[in-house]
């Protein structure tokens, strides 16, 4: 699964979903109002990671919960260890490391 896409001059391509965890927790009902928070968390490390939680806005509720964790690969699909330029420049640019 590809999540993000860039041209950059050091050939990162891809950013892969590596792992996903859902905790469900209750059940969402048809006639739900489901609110879906997603909280980016900072890391040193050459990787993207969210926290995701659902709630039922109604009742506040907390429906599931879980983490999502994407890497850099090359154009070759190699595995990238450092975290690319654009992507710490991007967490420079919103202060969030």
């Amino acid at each position: 699964m590809k999540t993000l896409t860039a041209v950059h001059p050091f050939e990162i391509r891809f950013s892969e979903v590596d792992s996903m965890d859902f905790k469900f927790k209750s059940p969402l009902r048809y006639e739900s109002h489901p609110e879906i928070i997603i909280t980016y968390r900072p890391t040193e490390s050459a990787k993207i990671v969210f926290d995701y939680e659902i709630r039922d806005r109604d009742t506040g509720t907390v429906c599931a919960t879980g983490r999502s964790v994407q890497v850099f690969m090359d154009r070759n699909y190699e595995l990238v260890w450092e975290s690319p330029e654009f992507y710490r420049n991007w967490q420079k640019k919103w202060e969030v490391l």
